[in-house]
């Protein structure tokens, strides 16, 4: 894996340098045009904010550095595993694919059904075991206007990242075909020899997600058994929330749980604000250092290679 020959298209030093000075331009004109600063405490006031800004930009692209030299150090050390997510959302396949520790698009990492839609852990178990049974069915299927997603009524699925009504034309051609190359990978994936790292993400209490885990982990083993597959299930909740115990649980032995509060009540891990905020990567971190050591300690030196300088 070359990671050089990869360039992030979505990144202009250019088209930042220009965002800065449009911003800092209109807070220039509060200060001469609209309004005049002029006293010593207005005076004041504008050192402080300098002061204050360069700081906070410093200490955001101090992060976006340490988070890419980091997510270069991951990705050829865990290129051979592959990381799964069980849903219940997206965080499990996002955080992952932040880091470094699962692929992304641009080199090649394909999405699997769970990826990119709301499945509640009883209704991964369910579609594991009966073979994704009426999954795609369109008398299952329904489109939901006020949010512009599609839904599968039988399992409680929220598509919401086909959130277009054309996903839902033609019987549901678009989704179905979507979610059939989905289904494909994740197939692909679990009757490939290499081996896997499963990552359920839920709300349910950590003490409260044994047999939820252990009946997930039997639906897999039925259809593609459990040899060189692990287990992990993530519970997150908000942190004002104290009543949960936080830290790892051995349900079996190929099966743990990590349990660790957010960052704060208002916290949402796919909001900016909040998941590039000092408080959300610290969160974050906690989350994958786990995922990593389990990965490590099971399948190390087989799908883990030894760490390579970062140029």
């Amino acid at each position: 894996m070359d990671l050089d020959q990869l360039a992030n298209d979505r990144f202009d030093e250019t088209d930042i340098r220009h965002r800065l000075t449009g911003m800092l331009s209109d807070i220039f004109l509060n200060t001469a045009q609209k309004g005049f600063s002029v006293s010593a405490r207005d005076i004041a006031a504008l050192r402080e904010a300098r002061d204050a800004s360069a700081a906070l930009v410093t200490d955001y692209f101090d992060r976006m550095i340490g988070l890419a030299e980091e997510r270069r150090r991951n990705l050829p050390l865990f290129c051979g595993i592959r990381f799964v997510s069980l849903g219940e959302d997206c965080f499990a396949r996002t955080v992952l694919a932040r880091w470094g520790v699962r692929g992304f698009s641009g080199i090649g990492d394909r999405s699997g059904p769970f990826d990119l839609a709301v499945h509640p852990l009883a209704s991964v178990t369910e579609l594991i075991g009966n073979g994704f049974d009426g999954y795609m069915d369109p008398a299952n299927l329904a489109f939901r206007p006020e949010r512009n997603i599609c839904v599968n009524t039988r399992y409680d699925v929220k598509f919401n990242h086909e959130a277009d009504e054309r996903f839902a034309a033609e019987d549901f051609g678009l989704l179905r075909s979507t979610y059939a190359r989905r289904m494909a990978v994740l197939d692909e994936i679990m009757r490939d020899p290499a081996p896997v790292v499963l990552v359920a993400h839920t709300k349910t209490p950590a003490r409260a997600l044994d047999a939820p885990l252990l009946a997930l982990w039997e639906a897999i083993g039925r259809r593609w058994g459990t040899q060189g597959r692990i287990l992990l299930g993530l519970d997150t909740w908000p942190g004002a929330n104290n009543d949960r115990a936080a830290g790892v649980r051995q349900i079996a032995p190929q099966v743990t749980a990590f349990a660790i509060p957010r960052p704060g009540a208002d916290y949402t891990w796919h909001r900016p604000r909040a998941c590039f905020s000092p408080e959300g990567e610290a969160f974050e971190r906690r989350v994958v250092d786990f995922v990593k050591h389990a990965a490590q300690a099971a399948f190390a030196p087989a799908g883990v290679r030894e760490a390579e300088p970062v140029g």
